[in-house]
């Protein structure tokens, strides 16, 4: 179990879906419990599922449940700005971080001008708040990956 503020990720590794989906109902069930006992309640339609694999699944796993509720089974979920593919593929986190990325710039842009314009310092501060800040948030987890070829 990770978490961080009101985000709460529970996994689990194995082979057999279905010894994994009884584990993590019996998890969500304790966290209910736990959660119930302090006047706490976990936002159902917030609750999502990935199942990462090396490949493509041979068969559909057993649906997740917290009380009758199932869990919705995604191929792609974001945890803490950081989109995360079932296959690890981090073409859609890298495209989310580009286009923030070029947002931050044109806002810049339109801060340098010929005739007026911020002072260089200034600017060159503000694209490393504004632009390298996104490109470098969660780089950590794509450079062990391998290239795309």
């Amino acid at each position: 179990m990770i978490g961080y503020a009101d985000d709460l990720v529970l996994f689990i590794t194995g082979s057999d879906s279905e010894a994994m989906v009884a584990q993590i109902n019996t998890a969500i069930k304790q966290i209910h419990t736990y959660l119930k006992q302090h006047d706490l309640l976990l936002s159902l339609e917030k609750c999502e599922a990935i199942w990462f694999t090396k490949g493509k699944r041979k068969n559909t796993p057993p649906a997740i449940k917290i009380n009758k509720h199932i869990i919705q089974d995604k191929s792609q979920v974001k945890y803490l700005g950081i989109c995360l593919h079932q296959n690890l593929k981090w073409d859609i986190h890298i495209n989310h971080v580009v286009n923030k990325a070029k947002k931050s710039l044109n806002i810049l842009k339109s801060l340098c001008r010929v005739w007026w314009g911020a002072d260089p310092n200034t600017l060159l501060m503000a694209f490393h708040a504004l632009v390298t800040s996104h490109l470098d948030f969660g780089a950590i987890l794509i450079k062990p990956t391998n290239k795309k070829k």
